[in-house]
């Protein structure tokens, strides 16, 4: 019989050593202490993306509601304080999680002809803000320095 496939490896090819370990953990943990910040720096931005996007499509949908049923209809913070309510029955629409939106007291109301009570809503998480504005004479929804 041949020993060519039976043979052991030899010590070196066995493993890693211990000083090859520990090197690839401290680029391993160097890798992560630099990546994790830009990360939640990348969350960050996209939650209160997100949360923009949910709250103008919210606020163009109300608006729709007023035209379409020829009634007033708003837009408010359900007590929560996690999701938007509509005051047409619609279902409310849920916020992304720890963002915190800010609307006027009463909310938004938009008239039938299109109109609103105009405002400024403030979505926030953690330093990031973001305002959106309502122009009260057209309704017309622009994000604001």
């Amino acid at each position: 019989m041949s020993g060519v496939g039976n043979s052991l490896p030899s010590r070196a090819e066995a493993g890693f050593t211990l000083f090859e370990a520990l090197v690839a953990l401290a680029i391993m943990s160097l890798v992560a202490g630099i990546g994790f910040p830009s990360l939640q720096h990348l969350l960050a931005r996209r939650a209160i993306d997100e949360g923009t996007l949910v709250v103008k499509m919210a606020l163009a949908q109300a608006r729709a509601d007023a035209v379409r049923e020829d009634s007033a209809s708003t837009l408010t913070l359900a007590e929560n304080r996690h999701r938007l309510r509509f005051s047409s029955g619609r279902p409310d629409v849920l916020l992304p999680d720890k963002l915190a939106v800010a609307l006027p007291y009463a909310g938004f109301a938009f008239l039938p002809d299109g109109t609103s009570s105009g405002g400024v809503v403030t979505i926030s998480i953690g330093d990031r803000v973001r305002r959106i504005g309502i122009d009260p004479v057209n309704s017309r929804i622009a994000e604001r320095p």
